[in-house]
């Protein structure tokens, strides 16, 4: 749950929200000591924007931090617009908190569209966890307008 704030003009958008995250986490093998295993509200905070290049190019980025729990999350993007609508681009995202991080480096192509109003994204990369091998991912994102 987030209250938000939004701007828009013919080049350029963002938003920013601020809210309360719910989060419950068991751990295997347990750790006791844990900042993170249990049931717990925190502040959250998220930061999204998005501006337009020209005609055929715009870079996006997202972010957020969860309060108390010291983690976060960052995504930047670079789009192409290829035709219709669609979007062919770069995404790097990044997150973690005090015990753990992420990284992962990939493609993603924007702008399908199921029926007339949901959006479909999908992405493929390969993604690093700190003490880990690599190895790859795959996403689909779905969004519309409301």
């Amino acid at each position: 749950m987030a209250l938000g704030y939004q701007r828009a003009s013919e080049n350029h958008w963002w938003a920013a929200y601020a809210g309360l995250a719910y989060r419950h986490s068991n751990l295997t093998p347990d750790d006791p000591t844990s900042s993170i295993r249990r049931s717990i509200l925190r502040p959250k905070f998220q930061l999204d924007g998005e501006q337009t290049l020209d005609q055929n190019w715009k870079v996006s980025a997202s972010g957020s931090y969860l309060t108390g729990q010291q983690s976060y999350w960052v995504r930047g993007r670079i789009l192409r617009n290829i035709w219709s609508d669609r979007q062919i681009g770069l995404e790097a995202v990044t997150q973690g908190d005090p015990n753990y991080h992420a990284s992962q480096l990939g493609i993603v192509l924007l702008g399908l569209k199921v029926g007339n109003v949901v959006d479909v994204g999908l992405k493929v990369g390969a993604q690093q966890v700190s003490g880990l091998s690599s190895q790859a991912y795959f996403g689909i994102e779905l969004g519309s307008m409301y």
